[in-house]
């Protein structure tokens, strides 16, 4: 079955919300970096710091590869699990979907809102001027195209014209096509998935490239027009560490090595200004690779102080990469309208739209996004002593038993342990039921011990 054992899924990679966080937080300040024409050619004494700020502004789009390749891991990893367990395939789809679609719709309905009705009191400053369509002047076939993530796929329709609501959902167009085409090899390869997903990516590849040597172009919105090749690194980094062998640890960094000289191949396309494929295929393998190294010092990566902030926004990301760019566009015009043209007020709304949008962002993700997910939105409840204890025990005893790794929760900072001491009643030794705290077992039907309960304050 690929090379994985179906005994146990692999640790969670937990160092992923700090990657998804500074991708999130590189995608924030590109569009807030959009700074007017009139700004960037001033010939003052602000024109070589504008000159230093658009040259780095220009190459902070290297977090949408970053977030491709989050992106294959995580559903390379959701994939690997729904099939170990045999679910049934509609709870993929249905699972995967829901979690793009509605946070999407919301935050559509925000924007489309925000533009009308601005653009309704507002007749000098429109926000449609800035990069936000109004929405009464979206065709059908373009709502069509809003609503269901294929606007980039409709390129391809002769005479339509691509308008999107929402800039940023065009990464959201290749995730559903991710999506759908893994749940295909889930349906029709579920034993031999990863390697058939391998299969396509080389075969898909040439395909592709006989197909344009002939010209035979696919749609702008295509996923297999290079955004496949970052998903499918990402696959490759969650396979080399679900197999845990050395020689998967190898073959997946000589897999990864290819695209990365390729790309290195093509100096001319690497040192332009703006993003190309060999650019995006750069970045990524580079992303991957570090994934792969990176793995065995996952703990003392997320240990430290200064990935905290990174993790906490990596955790919000999606939340804040739907709601960002609305916000930035309506802070922008109101620097516009109230502070003019001028570097410091540009600066300083720089500043306050970063700020709002992680606020925003993080609002969306407590009142949208966990709803939409059916969680609560909340920090969970510490740990009491007679739950670690509890937990501590079962897994030393089913360890014995059964010879099945098991993890025990980690104890919160300055909270003791209570002195170890033999259970009061015989332990369950079968590890797959083992549930770790109360609330779980609840949730299961699975009677709580009254000795094993939480502290009642």
């Amino acid at each position: 079955m690929d090379g994985i054992g179906s005994a146990s899924l692999p640790e969670r990679y937990r160092s992923l919300d700090i990657w998804r966080g500074i991708a999130c937080f590189l995608v924030v300040l590109i569009h807030a970096f959009s700074l007017p024409n009139n700004l960037l050619n001033q010939t003052g004494p602000w024109s070589g710091f504008c000159r230093c700020i658009d040259s780095v502004a220009c190459r902070l789009w290297i977090g949408v590869p970053i977030f491709f390749v989050i992106s294959g891991y995580c559903i390379g990893a959701a994939a690997d699990a729904h099939r170990r367990h045999r679910r049934p395939i509609h709870d993929f789809f249905v699972c995967r979907l829901r979690r793009v679609y509605l946070p999407y719709f919301v935050a559509l309905a925000f924007t489309a809102g925000l533009v009308f009705v601005f653009d309704l009191v507002s007749a000098e400053h429109r926000l449609s001027e800035v990069g936000i369509p109004n929405p009464a002047t979206l065709t059908p076939a373009n709502w069509f195209g809003n609503l269901t993530l294929t606007e980039g796929l409709m390129s391809g329709v002769p005479g339509h014209v691509v308008r999107r609501q929402l800039l940023p959902a065009w990464t959201l167009c290749h995730e559903v096509q991710f999506y759908v085409i893994s749940g295909v090899f889930l349906l029709v390869a579920s034993r031999h998935f990863f390697l058939a997903l391998g299969a396509f990516t080389i075969f898909g590849g040439m395909a592709v490239g006989l197909a344009a040597r002939f010209g035979v172009h696919l749609p702008q919105g295509c996923v297999l027009r290079g955004t496949w090749l970052m998903f499918a690194m990402g696959i490759a980094v969650y396979w080399q560490i679900a197999v845990g062998t050395r020689r998967a640890r190898w073959l997946t960094i000589a897999l990864l090595l290819v695209p990365l000289v390729w790309s290195l191949c093509h100096p001319q396309a690497l040192i332009t200004h703006e993003s190309n494929n060999t650019q995006n295929i750069f970045i990524s393998a580079i992303t991957a690779l570090l994934l792969v190294l990176a793995h065995p010092f996952d703990l003392a990566v997320t240990s430290r102080a200064l990935a905290v902030p990174f993790a906490k926004l990596g955790k919000i990301s999606f939340s804040v990469y739907l709601i960002h760019f609305p916000i930035i566009r309506f802070c922008d015009m109101q620097r516009t309208i109230w502070l003019g043209n001028n570097v410091p007020a540009g600066l300083l709304v720089l500043l306050a739209t970063t700020i709002l949008s992680v606020g925003a962002g993080s609002l969306f993700y407590r009142w949208v996004e966990c709803r939409t997910l059916g969680r609560s939105g909340k920090k969970q409840t510490r740990w009491t002593s007679g739950d670690i204890l509890y937990s501590r025990i079962r897994a030393e005893k089913g360890a014995e038993e059964s010879n099945v790794p098991v993890r025990s929760p980690r104890v919160p900072q300055g909270q003791p342990l209570a002195p170890r001491i033999e259970p009061a009643q015989p332990l369950d030794p079968n590890p797959s039921e083992w549930i770790q705290t109360p609330a779980q077992r609840r949730n299961l039907g699975q009677r709580v011990p009254s000795h094993m309960r939480r502290d009642s304050q």
